[in-house]
């Protein structure tokens, strides 16, 4: 699974299991946002220790550059061989949006996320996490520690349903300048 991201979703995917997935992608790219603006961006990443946001690895830099609807996410170890990992972002209610990132060919995953002033909080969507929150969830088909968004279901009304109920974010994005 850590193949399948490169960034701070890594972290979390080593820390928590793995995350929500779907055998083709739940958004289009005309229904990407360009939320973290049309020009290359750079990112650090912060994690929350004991109440405190902290950057624990020197090493989480992100950058993010625009192309169409959605953005290339380079990171400063990735290698041409590593290929593209896209991440579109669309907006779903009160705030939130959900995170479609896909490395190369590999079926898309998902994370949630929103504004906190400048900064972006990012929630990876756990398997564990919906077992224990969703767990009749018809939307989703559940295998062992991996679960899967079942094919022909509405993104937008599935995670737009999921996010609010998501525990507080334990990552966030922020602009370096």
């Amino acid at each position: 699974m850590l193949n399948r991201l490169v960034s701070l979703f890594a972290l979390a995917i080593l820390l928590c299991g793995c995350v929500l997935d779907s055998p083709d992608p739940l958004f289009k790219e005309a229904e990407g946002e360009m939320i973290f603006g049309k020009t290359e961006s750079h990112f650090k990443g912060l994690s929350l220790d004991h109440g405190a946001w902290v950057q624990t690895d020197k090493d989480a830099l992100l950058t993010l550059i625009p192309e169409g609807h959605h953005y290339l996410m380079k990171t400063p170890d990735q290698k041409p061989e590593d290929g593209n990992t896209t991440v579109l972002a669309v907006s779903l209610d009160a705030g939130w949006f959900a995170l479609q990132v896909t490395e190369n060919t590999k079926p898309p995953i998902f994370a949630a996320g929103r504004f906190d002033g400048k900064d972006f909080s990012v929630i990876p969507i756990m398997c564990s996490d919906l077992k224990k929150k969703s767990p009749g969830e018809k939307a989703i088909s559940f295998d062992g520690i991996d679960c899967h968004v079942k094919a022909g279901e509405d993104g937008r009304k599935l995670l737009g349903g999921i996010a609010p109920r998501l525990d507080p974010p334990q990552m966030k994005l922020v602009p370096i300048p």
